[in-house]
């Protein structure tokens, strides 16, 4: 069971970087003054609409491979003491953030449409 865990908080820290890349590099793309630098680098790939949809669309995947991510490493770093006791209610704890946080983006950003 640890092993099957340790394998899913690496696979989160490998989906993490580059969800976490995608959401800065798009969120520079709607910024009027990067807007340029960005449309530029990506070859015109990355207009503002683009990066307006897909630094949206990107919010979800990331709000919960981060939070899977941090959940894990919680588990990790605990003394091995208190891993039995302190698991189901750091679970409940990651479960209610996630809830929170795409209840938050479900409302901000695709309420407004």
């Amino acid at each position: 069971m640890e092993e099957r865990v340790r394998k899913i908080w690496l696979t989160s820290a490998y989906f993490l970087f580059p969800l976490l890349l995608l959401e800065i590099v798009t969120g520079f793309g709607l910024i009027p003054e990067t807007r340029g630098y960005v449309f530029g680098a990506t070859g015109g790939l990355l207009t503002r609409g683009v990066s307006q949809d897909l630094h949206i669309l990107l919010t979800a995947p990331l709000i919960v491979v981060f939070l899977t991510h941090a959940m894990l490493s919680f588990k990790f770093r605990l003394p091995v003491a208190w891993q039995g006791r302190l698991q189901w209610p750091l679970l409940a704890l990651g479960v209610l953030a996630g809830a929170v946080l795409l209840y938050l983006y479900l409302m901000i950003f695709l309420g407004s449409a």
